[in-house]
């Protein structure tokens, strides 16, 4: 499922197989985030331009948890960086496209979602 329109990524190919491995290999390691749907895109990005899979294994590491970057957060237990970009986009969606906000806001509250998931509809 990761880039299906890219038949690199379909069963059997190298990068599909290249990119299984390390997302298995960094379940293991990680036992915290393990894998979390996304980390695939990221993942499959690095396999495409790196050829080593133990490289590739170490960049995704980083990427996760260096200060800067930091997707544990994203990818993580609770998420806490979810939650974070949905609340800057929910302000700045209701401070520079208000009707849009206020009609995402109606389908929340017509789906009685918790406040804060504006952004996501």
């Amino acid at each position: 499922r990761t880039f299906p329109g890219d038949r690199r990524f379909h069963k059997g190919q190298q990068l599909y197989q290249r990119l299984r491995d390390v997302l298995y290999a960094f379940a293991v390691y990680d036992t915290e985030v393990r894998y979390t749907q996304g980390m695939n895109s990221v993942a499959a990005m690095l396999v495409m331009h790196i050829e080593s899979n133990e490289d590739v294994f170490w960049m995704l590491e980083r990427i996760c948890y260096c200060p800067l970057i930091n997707l544990s957060r994203l990818y993580g237990p609770g998420l806490t960086l979810v939650a974070e970009i949905t609340y800057v986009f929910d302000r700045l969606l209701k401070q520079h496209r208000r009707e849009i906000y206020r009609h995402h806001l109606s389908i929340a509250r017509t789906l009685r979602l918790p406040s804060g998931f504006v952004g996501f509809i």
